[in-house]
């Protein structure tokens, strides 16, 4: 009994003793573990300072549903939202299309961009350069070529650059200059080292442009500061900004969510600004122009109308005349009446016949259904008709969407195309 009692204790004290041996043995190295904490430290230090943040931004946007509001029997049944999907699908291709991230890059004018270098760290001066490029855009510009800029004066800088395979740019119609002479990649070098006045013409036959001062320059904080700035062609900008997600809030949602990575926020926050500013442009001009084309369609119509009133009077002045009447009995007004009646239905028939004929020479002329005139618009009432074109502009819709990021081969477009054949 008493060597059962005394083994625990036994057995505790050996345990003791183990780990006293071991933290003895690690204490014996603690200068390697002091050191690799520094070590550590250090590196955190130098990751925080020397690499680039990124940023996300974002900001949501309104997909306005462009099919009929009237409820229906598709509403009922649950097509309506099926549709109303669709049509967020198809927005949501539009707003991540190269070609509105295009549109919203030209605007911001980033063509150029500027930086300043201090101890090996580069930052952007998006909006706080110092000095503005203004180039030629009918001349070849190299891109992605860094031009170094010492600001000597308020008068004179130097201007430093040195590259070798640097392409040329046409920034008038956004090629590159191998490309739009259909021959093989030409790669030029380019040696520099000068000093200018602020607004010479510094001209080559690889670049052209004049460097001058701005409102943000400051003699104390630029002067002898080392700057530079560069050339960017458009898919290359495009490439950057369309680093984003759009996707719905939710999945019944309407409103759209676009998330952007940058690694300036005021630049990434003026992009989705520019953007979503440009796709509600884009979809009021489109609304601006089917509106246009409706009224000029009435305006025609309205002048043959005329026309033929006008026409119409000086014939039965005539008549009146010749037969030597100077007032319509009850009878007599009752038959003109109705003849006015028929000559206001016949007009309504000969409007409708136009625009029968315009509808039959749109669809077989064009590609797309993004400006046609609704058959309400010109009085016509006839839900077939109605809902045919809603069907039609559905699937152009859609197929413009698909067509954003595939090619006309894909499976998809191929039945979407065998439908509006179809319809």
């Amino acid at each position: 009994m008493d060597n059962n009692v005394n083994l625990p204790d036994y057995q505790q004290h050996e345990e003791n003793i183990d780990l006293k041996q071991i933290l003895f043995k690690f204490l014996r190295y603690w200068y390697l573990f002091a050191l690799a904490i520094f070590i550590a430290l250090v590196i955190a230090f130098l990751f925080n300072k020397y690499t680039t943040p990124i940023y996300e931004v974002s900001t949501t946007v309104l997909v306005q549903d462009k099919g009929n509001k009237e409820v229906n029997a598709q509403a009922l049944m649950g097509l309506g939202f099926i549709n109303s999907q669709q049509n967020v699908q198809n927005e949501l291709g539009i707003l991540n299309s190269y070609t509105l991230t295009a549109e919203a890059v030209k605007a911001m004018n980033v063509d150029v961009t500027y930086y300043s270098e201090n101890n090996f760290i580069i930052k952007e001066l998006y909006k706080k350069s110092p000095f503005t490029v203004f180039y030629d855009s009918t001349h070849p510009q190299p891109v992605n070529l860094r031009f170094y800029i010492t600001i000597l004066n308020n008068r004179q800088f130097k201007l430093e650059t040195q590259g070798e395979n640097v392409k040329l740019y046409n920034f008038e119609n956004n090629k590159f200059i191998d490309e739009q002479q259909g021959g093989e990649s030409s790669f030029k070098t380019i040696n520099l080292n000068q000093v200018y006045d602020f607004g010479t013409t510094i001209s080559s036959p690889y670049y052209k442009f004049r460097v001058l001062l701005n409102y943000n320059f400051n003699s104390k904080e630029h002067a002898n500061k080392t700057l530079f700035f560069t050339f960017n062609d458009l898919s290359s900008l495009v490439k950057e900004f369309r680093n984003m997600t759009i996707e719905p809030i939710n999945r019944e949602a309407s409103i759209l969510e676009i998330k952007a990575k940058g690694s300036h926020v005021e630049k990434t926050v003026d992009f989705l600004n520019t953007l979503t500013s440009k796709y509600l442009e884009r979809d009021l001009n489109q609304k601006n122009l089917i509106t246009t084309k409706t009224i000029e369609f009435i305006d025609r119509e309205l002048i043959g109308i005329r026309d033929s009133l006008s026409e119409a009077e000086s014939q039965l002045e005539g008549f009146k005349k010749e037969a030597k009447i100077m007032e319509l009995d009850f009878e007599s007004q009752q038959v003109f009446e109705y003849m006015k009646e028929l000559d206001k239905q016949k007009a309504e028939l000969l409007v409708k016949n136009k625009y029968y004929n315009y509808l039959k020479d749109y669809l077989q002329t064009k590609n797309e259904m993004t400006d046609i005139i609704v058959p309400s618009a010109m009085g016509i009432e006839d839900p077939v008709l109605a809902e045919l074109i809603k069907n039609l502009t559905n699937l152009y819709e859609e197929r413009s969407g698909l067509l954003l990021s595939s090619t006309p081969r894909n499976p998809a477009i191929i039945q979407i195309e065998s439908k509006i054949a179809n319809t």
